[in-house]
């Protein structure tokens, strides 16, 4: 009887320490900037660039994320299923972007923030992963 008392608590630990964890990079994600850094595309591996000072972004709000490829504003609703973002109709704006790379940003952006990646926060950097390439962003001060 002892052990099975035993076995259930540490399950209860084992399954809150799980949850807890999986709360707090939620959390973590939430109300925040996140700054573009790099990307991986297509094979290749870039550095972010912007167009007339705006900068490639995302935000994670409760209901839906937003921000910019560098050139044009982006939009979506999300759900977050443990370590993983799933994206469901992404909006995008559809000004002029002048420069290849520029264009190449926003084809990897869109590209990669449609459908199901996986996400993860380190060392103030959140990585949002899929089979075909990354997105690797810095955490900036929210105004």
């Amino acid at each position: 009887m002892k052990n099975v008392i035993y076995l259930g608590l540490l399950g209860f630990l084992f399954l809150q320490a799980t949850c807890e964890k999986a709360t707090k990079s939620s959390i973590e994600l939430l109300n925040t900037n996140w700054e573009l850094l790099s990307y991986a595309y297509k094979g290749k591996k870039v550095m972010a660039t912007s167009m007339e000072g705006r900068t490639a972004n995302i935000k994670f709000t409760k209901d839906d994320i937003n921000g910019n490829t560098g050139c044009n504003n982006f939009f979506s609703s999300y759900i977050i299923k443990g370590d993983q973002i799933e994206v469901a109709n992404l909006g995008l704006t559809k000004m002029a972007c002048r420069g290849k790379d520029i264009m190449y940003q926003e084809e990897a952006f869109a590209t990669l923030l449609k459908g199901t990646m996986i996400y993860e926060i380190k060392d103030r950097e959140l990585w949002l992963k899929k089979e075909d390439g990354w997105l690797r962003f810095n955490l900036t001060k929210t105004k």
